[in-house]
Order: C-alpha cells, then sequence, then structure tokens
C-alpha cells in the first residue's frame, strides 16, 4: 500500500520485440490481482479471460447541468492547487486494467513513461479495448500520453474533448 493505505499500487512488467508487445504482466501485490496477456492470446485476471465493455457511448455519472458541471471543475481546480495529489486510482497499469476486465470504459494520462502503461496496454488491447494517442493518432511509445477506450467509436468521442498538455 502506498503512504496513505491506497491498495492500488502495481508491479508492471512488458516483453517488446522489435517495438511490438509481445507479453504484459501487472500484479496488484495488496489485492492479489495478476493480470496478464499475449499477443494474440487474450487477456486475463487470475488466470480468467476478461473483455472490455464494448461501450460506445460516453455518459458522465452526475448532473450535466452547466452550474453542476462549473462547480465540479472550480472545485477540482481549487483542490489540486492545495494538495499533495489527486488521484482517481493512481497506477496507469492498473487503469488500463480497469478498461480490459470491463470496470471502466475508458481512461487517458499524460506524463507517463512506457514503463508506466506498455503492460497494460498489450493487456487492454487482448480484451478488445482501442488505445491511441489523446488526440486520436496511433500510440507511440516514445510520447508520455494515452487514451484507452472500450471501443474505437468511444475514443472518438472522447479524443476532441481532450486538452493538448506538451
Amino acid at each position: 500500500m502506498n503512504q496513505h493505505g491506497f491498495p492500488f499500487v502495481a508491479i508492471s512488467v512488458a516483453f517488446a520485440i522489435n517495438k511490438q508487445l509481445i507479453l504484459g504482466v501487472i500484479y496488484n501485490p495488496i489485492l492479489e490481482h495478476l493480470y496478464s496477456a499475449i499477443l494474440g492470446k487474450g487477456a486475463f485476471k487470475n488466470g480468467r479471460p476478461i473483455k472490455c465493455s464494448g461501450q460506445t457511448a460516453g455518459e458522465y455519472g452526475s448532473g450535466r447541468e452547466p452550474n453542476v458541471i462549473e462547480a465540479k471543475c472550480k472545485n477540482l481546480r481549487l483542490i489540486v492547487e492545495k494538495v499533495h495529489s489527486v488521484r482517481a486510482i493512481g497506477s496507469a497499469a492498473l487503469n488500463l486494467c480497469l478498461v480490459a476486465e470491463g470496470s471502466c470504459d475508458a481512461y487517458f494520462e499524460y506524463g507517463l513513461d512506457i514503463w508506466d502503461y506498455a503492460a497494460g496496454d498489450l493487456g487492454a488491447r487482448e480484451a478488445g479495448a482501442y488505445t491511441c494517442y489523446p488526440s486520436g493518432g496511433p500510440l507511440n511509445f516514445q510520447d508520455h500520453r494515452i487514451l484507452c477506450t472500450a471501443t474505437k467509436i468511444l475514443a472518438e468521442q472522447i479524443s476532441p474533448l481532450i486538452s493538448y498538455i506538451n
């Protein structure tokens, strides 16, 4: 667990040949969740096959009235400026696993390194998810950002909404 007792930590290892991901393994030792993927063989959680949700429509699960959205964004900005860190889960690898197993329909992140997301990218794709650069272009492991969605249709809906960060 991390210093706050948050159990979403992971060991993430990927193996590539000629820049093609072949094997990915992600292990959460606290929850004893072992995710694995082999190119062309599928994705697994604790040995059982997993599949993404196949969701094609994005929906924010809370009020969408303009005043509600404005208040939430303002609150988040105020909080981010004052606290040590704001985290969804805290591990890019585990966030990608959540899309892979269908628990989450989309995930995007900036400021990553290849070791943060390579294994999760393979697992998500092997589970049927779509991964790309947040602007919608093909994923490049030299970049530090990723968009992962249950379907390409969902990625096409989300990509234009994401602010570009250098």
